[in-house]
């Protein structure tokens, strides 16, 4: 490292003699295998060079310094410290770090780990005051930003965790990005000072195993949980769903915070089973206990493809009846047609109607022109009575007579029918409130 930023030195000085400084000083490492860095000599020495250089042509901005390491693989690890701030952005590309260590470090500058992949890690009282990049880079194993300080933006996109992560006393600042990013264990945000946002579009975190622990009831035993062991409370688990749905709500994406109020609810649910952490303890329960798990899979596999099938109906209803909160003129529609077909379904129920579009009424037995004309009358009066959703059952026997019988599918036309008429109803007033 320390020969290849000397390559650049003379042409370093011969532009610092120009009276306009528009030169790059970017070290470049790539395609190479580092066995052995001695990082508290050769590393940070050649940080502090490239710092050197950066304040002694502080006054003209035009000198660009950098350090990138390109598809560099670090076999024995790496080690990031500082004293002092340096001012030197740091930028790794497809490269692999058996470890990397940035404990009690400040990046005063921008660092960017693209497409890297990571195994031991050490991100403890670390700040981050500038862009930190760890765009579409894979842990492998479990990750604890412990007192750790984001301060500016922090971008998780497209990135793998195949362990555990917990942001435990870490400070968000400003923003967190975590755009497509892959949990395939478990999160944990809930000790995180969040005073910025967190972003989560297209994000995925599902159901994950967790500590059946209680803060009140052992401390030094949750405090090495979420400090030093990596694995998530219970309680943790729920408020890592609760801060993710608030989140949702807060950029108006209701559809997906749904998701995460259910996980809430249920990990809530299984929070209150303290028994289940005692059947766990007693091995004369552990094969009712892997029944249990198995048959507690099985429900939730099923409620999932269950609640896929419901979504896509409801968000078709949602469609058809206003245009998803916009189109009032929709819900008008939709209440008046699906009233006049259940109305009409009611009525064939009855023993006094045949399949036709004039009822054979008592109180009207020919069919003259002018007796045709009331019995439209007639019908479009007790149409309209049957739009307003608390209707009685008996709201007919004016026109039928006591001997009006009622069949079983006559109640259940007209129950369902006020479901739909009453959903357009309300689909129509929330489509006029769309500006609200």
């Amino acid at each position: 490292i320390k020969d290849a930023l000397l390559s650049s030195e003379p042409a370093v000085n011969s532009s610092l003699d120009s009276a306009n400084l528009n030169h790059n000083l970017i070290g470049r490492i790539f395609n190479c295998e580092i066995t052995k860095l001695q990082t508290e000599e050769n590393f940070n020495d050649a940080i502090e060079y490239l710092d050197s250089v950066s304040k002694e042509t502080r006054p003209n901005d035009t000198l660009h310094l950098e350090l990138v390491f390109e598809n560099v693989d670090f076999l024995s690890g790496i080690s990031i410290y500082s004293v002092k701030p340096f001012s030197v952005p740091l930028e790794f590309f497809d490269c692999c770090f058996e470890s990397i260590n940035l404990f009690d470090s400040t990046i005063d500058k921008k660092i960017r780990f693209r497409t890297c992949h990571f195994n031991e890690t050490d991100f403890t009282n670390t700040k981050f005051k500038e862009l930190a990049d760890f765009w579409n880079c894979t842990f492998h194993k479990m990750v604890l930003f412990y007192k750790t300080d984001f301060l500016n933006t922090t971008v998780f996109s497209a990135a793998t965790f195949e362990e555990n992560v917990l942001f435990t006393y870490s400070l968000i600042n400003k923003l967190i990005l975590f755009r497509g990013t892959k949990f395939k264990k478990g999160l944990d945000l809930s000790l995180a000072i969040i005073n910025g946002n967190i972003g989560v579009f297209d994000f995925r975190l599902g159901s994950f195993e967790s500590e059946m622990i209680f803060a009140k009831e052992n401390e030094t035993k949750y405090e090495n949980y979420v400090s030093k062991e990596g694995k998530i409370p219970i309680q943790n688990k729920r408020e890592t769903y609760r801060i993710i749905k608030a989140q949702l709500e807060t950029q108006k994406n209701i559809s997906e915070s749904l998701e995460y109020k259910i996980l809430e609810k249920n990990t809530l649910f299984k929070e209150k089973l303290k028994w289940k952490a005692k059947l766990k303890e007693d091995s004369s329960f552990n094969r009712f206990s892997k029944a249990w798990k198995w048959f507690s899979d099985l429900w939730h596999n099923s409620l999932m493809k269950i609640r896929s099938a419901t979504n896509t109906v409801l968000l078709a209803f949602n469609k058809i009846s206003n245009n998803h909160g916009v189109g009032w003129v929709q819900g008008v529609f939709f209440t008046l047609f699906f009233g006049f077909w259940f109305f009409n379904l009611q009525l064939i129920a009855t023993d006094n109607y045949d399949l036709t579009f004039i009822p054979n009424i008592p109180e009207l037995p020919d069919y003259s022109l002018d007796s045709g004309q009331k019995v439209k009358q007639s019908y479009w009066q007790y149409y309209w009575s049957f739009i307003i959703p608390n209707h009685k059952f008996t709201y007919l026997k004016n026109v039928f007579g006591e001997s009006y019988s009622y069949g079983k599918w006559f109640y259940t036309a007209n129950i369902v029918g006020r479901i739909f008429v009453g959903y357009g109803i309300y689909q129509t007033i929330q489509a006029f409130r769309k500006f609200r």
